[in-house]
């Protein structure tokens, strides 16, 4: 490099080869890597253009384009004492003065002044010749790997450096040049290694733009990690055609896809079978051992019946791939047995007999056993289904809550939990039990993550609901909240479940979610007397409300003013009831009248607080409102706009009243958007604040009455736009 290439932008290569590191962390060690030194490069003030990541079982890199060779000059401002401490009577400089500049390294004459409102200051402006990037890459790229969210670091040999990996080798260019550096043990060089079979010999990479292309044609390596994740979807979807079969969808695959990713250099798709007799075991069984324990990926037929297939993907290519795959067939065929063995013990005894091990199961220490939390479910779905048992009886809730955790007692179960409910459904369904009993005790569990879908019948809802209120209850009750990322118990997943059955859900409408709540608490007061029933049930409620902000951001992008406008005036609503406000509130939140009437109201707002007449909550029955009501009855006022005003509140009451009583928001904010003409044309041609005090009265009676309207569904005031949330 030249003296001239010294002075302009390069790019700049770093590469970290390690023994194979962890899978299910590669994807997110190499966004922390890329994240956290454009982070301590912008911090550094050194541009650049852009940052590439590149990850595989053996390397972490990144690529950063176009990397400034150092950091620009900058002007810092030193402050000295203030200018009263600065100068005595006479004016002449003080000790504090003196000795400020000397520790600046310059006269009094250099000194300067800064005049803030809070006073003078004596100041130096020095200027700051920016570092070399080379010089400072070292010590960043150090930080950087010392903040990388590693749960576990490990040392190797003698050394004391710690990393997730022993560190093989490290590659480091800027432009043509190596940057001289050591870090974790290994001093840096242009080298770099391929696969490990098909080309284990050193690779010289010439310049940062060359590793990509060197890399998978010399080094049979494809860096990118997305690259490398888009050829292995691409590659499946092609295989699987040909098989005449078909994938999983996506998001059931996803997690695999990105672990098989972390796992191989070069990837190669194989096809491999196993005996149709497997197929008597339930499917979910088949699919979790091949995806969970082998990395396979199941295949299905038109119907999405599962398939005596598989593929798989290796990280060796063979021109004759039949030991590889004759090696994986072979593998699964005991993981199969096991499974199939696992299912026809279970089915020996009666699912029901399976409660019997559950009352020796400890749920928490100071709530009993899972058949405690079995009694409990019980008792909650029956209060819950009371008024929502429209085609199934208390019986069936009675049974199924019976049976719904029988299953963590199978062998089946215990060999893969992630298989709790789906299990019991099947046993329940051999055991001849009603089709929606069964699909209760499979679906109870539902939903199990964000992406999950929730139980299709109410039954299976019902139990489903009772189960996560009956978790968040008792946990609550016995302290264990959660604080930060901890939550053992999953509780912010068990509210959200609870949001989505009631909002996704059918016929929950008037479900109140308090007295759910309360009979949960009631039941854990008999367990432990010293629970507050109030308090307890509260702080759930708040706790659930909670969620739904987060509910309705991630599945329906609702602005945070709607959560406020709602939340100012029903923040005690059900979760139901909240649901359709901000719901609806959302559909129309951009249009014209709705942000014109949200202008007026908070313009009505405004006005009857410095009248000192909204002291108190505005609803109908209001004593500022009946004053409001009694003092308009049956006026004519002489000015038209004001007249037509006041008729258009009055014709609009009947019908609004209506459509809230029937919790239809949507007719309702459409109803209240007829106002906004009127409205307008109110505020355009009335002088509200008249000297006719008489006057002045009716008109901020109106404008009360015309308030009690707006807050029947949100404070509107929130809406407007062009102003910050509060």
């Amino acid at each position: 490099m030249t003296n001239s290439d010294r002075l302009i932008a390069q790019d700049f290569l770093i590469e970290l080869g390690c023994e194979e590191l962890p899978p299910k962390s590669l994807l997110v060690l190499s966004e922390a890597f890329k994240a956290l030194l454009g982070k301590q490069l912008t911090q550094q003030h050194i541009s650049y253009q852009d940052i590439k990541p590149f990850a595989t079982p053996r390397r972490l890199a990144l690529l950063i384009s176009q990397l400034a060779p150092q950091q620009p000059d900058q002007i810092l401002q030193k402050r000295g004492p203030a200018l009263t401490a600065a100068f005595n009577a006479a004016g002449e400089p003080t000790a504090a003065a003196l000795g400020f500049a000397k520790s600046c390294g310059v006269s009094m004459d250099a000194l300067g002044t800064l005049k803030t409102d809070k006073g003078s200051w004596l100041v130096y402006d020095c200027h700051q010749t920016g570092k070399s990037s080379l010089s400072l890459l070292p010590t960043l790229i150090s930080n950087t790997l010392n903040q990388l969210p590693i749960a576990k670091r490990m040392r190797w040999g003698t050394r004391t450096e710690s990393f997730i990996r022993p560190v093989k080798w490290l590659l480091a260019l800027y432009g043509d040049d190596v940057v001289d550096m050591t870090l974790l043990g290994c001093r840096s060089d242009r080298l770099t290694y391929g696969h490990r079979v098909h080309a284990p010999q050193p690779i010289t990479i010439p310049h940062p733009q060359a590793y990509e292309s060197l890399l998978e044609q010399k080094g049979w390596v494809m860096a990118d990690f997305q690259k490398r994740r888009s050829f292995i979807l691409e590659q499946l979807r092609e295989q699987a055609e040909k098989q005449q079969s078909e994938l999983s969808e996506l998001a059931a695959i996803n997690d695999l896809l990105d672990e098989v990713t972390a796992l191989v250099e070069q990837p190669c798709i194989l096809f491999g079978t196993f005996e149709p007799r497997f197929l008597n075991v339930p499917k979910e069984a088949l699919i979790q051992t091949m995806q969970d324990n082998q990395k396979y990926f199941a295949l299905f037929d038109r119907d999405q019946q599962l398939k005596p297939q598989f593929l798989f993907v290796s990280n060796l290519r063979s021109d004759d791939p039949r030991e590889i795959i004759q090696g994986n067939e072979k593998v699964i065929r005991p993981r199969f047995s096991d499974a199939e063995f696992f299912f026809e013990q279970d089915q020996r005894q009666p699912l029901e007999k399976l409660n019997e091990p559950l009352k020796t199961l400890v749920f928490q220490n100071k709530l009993g056993s899972v058949f405690d939390k079995v009694l409990r479910i019980s008792k909650l779905s029956q209060f819950i289904a009371g008024p929502h048992n429209i085609d199934f009886t208390l019986a069936d809730v009675q049974r199924a809550t019976l049976l719904c955790k029988a299953d963590l007692a199978t062998q089946m179960v215990q060999e893969m939990p992630a298989l709790q409910g789906k299990m019991g459904g099947y046993y329940a369904k051999i055991g001849g039990e009603k089709d929606i009993v069964c699909q209760a005790i499979s679906q109870h569990y539902q939903p199990t993550s964000v992406d999950d879908v929730i139980p299709i019948h109410r039954l299976a809802q019902t139990i489903a609901l009772a189960d996560k209120l009956d978790t968040l209850v008792s946990i609550f009750a016995v302290g264990l909240i959660p604080s930060g990322d901890k939550d053992p118990f999953a509780l912010r997943r068990a509210a959200l479940g609870c949001i989505r059955i009631i909002c996704e859900g059918t016929g929950w409408t008037n479900l109140s979610l308090r007295d759910a709540l309360k009979q949960a608490a009631n039941e854990v007061h008999s367990l432990l007397p010293t629970v507050q029933v109030n308090e307890l049930t509260e702080q759930v409620w708040l706790f659930i409300r909670g969620r739904l902000e987060s509910y309705m951001k991630h599945f329906h992008n609702i602005d945070t003013r709607i959560f406020h406008s709602v939340y100012a005036l029903a923040a005690n609503s059900s979760i139901y009831d909240l649901y359709q406000r901000i719901f609806y509130l959302r559909l129309l939140y951009q249009h014209p009248d709705l942000q014109a009437l949200s202008s007026a109201n908070k313009r009505v707002n405004n006005l009857l607080k410095k009248n000192q007449l909204n002291d108190l909550p505005l609803t109908p029955n209001n004593s500022v409102v009946q004053h409001s009501i009694t003092l308009l009855d049956n006026i004519v006022f002489e000015f038209e706009p004001t007249q037509n005003l006041y008729q258009a509140v009055i014709d609009l009451q009947t019908e609004l009243n209506e459509a809230l009583e029937y919790k239809n928001y949507q007719l309702a904010i459409q109803l209240l958007s007829q106002l906004r003409k009127p409205v307008d044309l109110f505020f355009e041609k009335v002088h509200i604040m008249t000297d006719d005090q008489e006057l002045q009265k009716k008109h901020l009676a109106l404008l009360t009455l015309l308030q009690t309207e707006f807050l029947k569904i949100a404070d509107l005031s929130y809406l407007v736009i062009d102003s910050e949330p509060s």
